[in-house]
């Protein structure tokens, strides 16, 4: 349950209920009618068969039998001229911890009503011949006669029986939805429910995106003459661009590693050859398509934002396709690379992921990884370091000075913390 309410708009959803009952409590309670309640005070009375100490026993018995009993009932509903079991609606009593006091209370339509109630109650207690059986003769006595009663109309408690109604109530409503509509939210969810391992994009650093890379160089064994092939899926459709995101920032990553996206209905053979590139340099016929983000350089077709830009051979290419079952065939990607990764965004649900993995299984191509991404991830995160920050378009292409640069090394010629260049 506490998993539950981390989920972001689940504690939204148990606060709006608590409200809203609490609400509804409340204008139920201000539209009802003023009752007026009274007290009357009572004792248990010590006598030479009765000690203290089992006169406050007593009077414990008596505050639970009083509203109960039949007999008092009848008489007081006789002198309010009403039933009984409206009398029993009407009636309490209560007795003060550790003493004989009893404190008999009357609810009624008036104040009237309400004073005569309590009267009527204890003054059936007293005396030698108590309208009770239940009740000894002369072991109660009075103590105080109400005069006049107080009005209330239960607000007060009505809101607060409305707020723990309305939590129970929220919380029901959002085990319901987390049983009804599961949604994936975190990466340890996701790799309980599928099987393999899981990588949070969104908080990858530069260092963690090159260790993911290495990792799966390791699942992937040593490269063939053909190099290592990634195949990154959606797990639905309508996540091509952020599915060509992770590709590019993976590939940018590593030295000997490019990226590549493939357009709609494209055929990915033609750049799976020895070269990484499509057997006659053209591509497919449209180009790619009008989503694909890579920005040809001649005959390679390769990424200009990885660090190699189609000089020599690629021994990493990381193919960013599209989900798997649909038109496009991603499972016929997956089938051709060494490697299959799924790209899920959070929120999504456990029936999609389910179903793009039953998929790939269908044709041996279940994921090898998964990465979790925030829906709509389509830039990298901002640099870290004054050597990955980027100069202006002014400064890059020569028309404006660069401004004071940050000394790397300290005055004993040694790299500051932080700012060693990559190897």
């Amino acid at each position: 349950m506490l998993s539950m309410l981390r989920r972001p708009g689940n504690a939204a959803v148990i606060v709006v209920c608590a409200v809203a009952v609490a609400l509804l409590a409340y204008f139920v309670a201000s539209a009802r009618s003023t009752t007026y309640t009274a007290e009357a005070l009572g004792v248990v009375v010590p006598s030479p068969s009765i000690t203290p100490d089992q006169a406050n026993r007593l009077a414990v018995t008596y505050a639970s039998l009083i509203p109960q009993d039949g007999a008092i009932r009848r008489r007081v509903a006789a002198a309010m001229e009403t039933t009984p079991a409206d009398v029993g609606r009407r009636l309490s009593a209560v007795n003060d911890s550790e003493t004989s006091l009893l404190r008999l209370r009357y609810r009624g339509s008036s104040a009237q009503d309400a004073v005569a109630g309590a009267h009527a109650t204890l003054l059936s207690l007293t005396g030698g011949n108590p309208v009770s059986t239940n009740i000894a003769p002369r072991s109660v006595g009075v103590v105080h006669l109400p005069g006049r009663a107080t009005a209330s109309k239960n607000v007060k408690s009505s809101v607060i029986v409305g707020v723990v109604l309305g939590l129970g109530l929220g919380a029901l409503l959002v085990l319901a939805l987390e049983r009804g509509d599961p949604r994936v939210q975190d990466g340890d969810e996701l790799e309980y429910f599928v099987g393999c391992p899981v990588s949070s994009f969104d908080s990858l650093s530069d260092v963690g995106v090159r260790a993911l890379v290495d990792r799966w160089r390791m699942v992937m064994g040593k490269p063939g003459k053909l190099g290592n092939r990634v195949a990154l899926l959606p797990a639905r459709e309508g996540l091509d661009a952020e599915v060509r995101y992770v590709a590019r920032r993976l590939a940018e990553a590593e030295d000997d590693a490019k990226s590549l996206a493939l357009g709609p209905g494209e055929d990915p053979e033609p750049w799976l050859d020895a070269r990484h590139g499509p057997a006659n340099g053209g591509g497919s016929r449209n180009g790619g398509g009008p989503n694909n983000s890579i920005r040809r350089k001649g005959r390679s077709g390769f990424d200009r934002g990885s660090r190699q830009q189609g000089n020599g051979r690629a021994r990493l290419l990381l193919i960013a396709g599209h989900a798997p079952g649909g038109a496009s065939g991603g499972e016929a990607l997956a089938m051709m690379c060494d490697l299959t990764v799924l790209v899920v965004p959070r929120r999504i649900r456990r029936s999609e992921v389910d179903a793009t993995v039953g998929v790939l299984d269908k044709f041996g191509a279940r994921p090898t990884w998964m990465i979790l991404v925030a829906a709509g991830a389509t830039s990298p995160p901002p640099a870290r370091h004054a050597e990955d920050a980027p100069a202006s378009p002014a400064v890059a292409n020569g028309h404006a000075k660069p401004g004071p640069s940050v000394p790397l090394r300290g005055p004993d010629g040694r790299f500051k913390a932080g700012m060693q260049p990559r190897r």
